[in-house]
């Protein structure tokens, strides 16, 4: 980085499986006991996965808790 510049990260993440409108019509595709994640809980998770991150998760695919998922 040149002096002054302010370093980018990316990352993508996953909210995981959410309950949400549109997810009500693709329930029967899971299984029974499946479990969808709340709204709230999906975008705590990944506020907290998000504030742990460093430079070194650059360019990294994660889940709502911040565990690497390969790609």
């Amino acid at each position: 980085l040149k002096e002054g510049e302010t370093p980018l990260l990316f990352v993508a993440m996953s909210p995981g499986v959410v309950n949400t409108q549109m997810m009500h019509e693709y329930k029967k595709l899971f299984p029974k006991d499946a479990h969808f994640l709340p709204k709230t809980e999906s975008v705590k998770r990944m506020l907290q996965a998000i504030s742990k991150l460093s430079l070194d998760d650059n360019g990294k695919f994660l889940d709502f808790n911040g565990k690497s998922i390969p790609y």
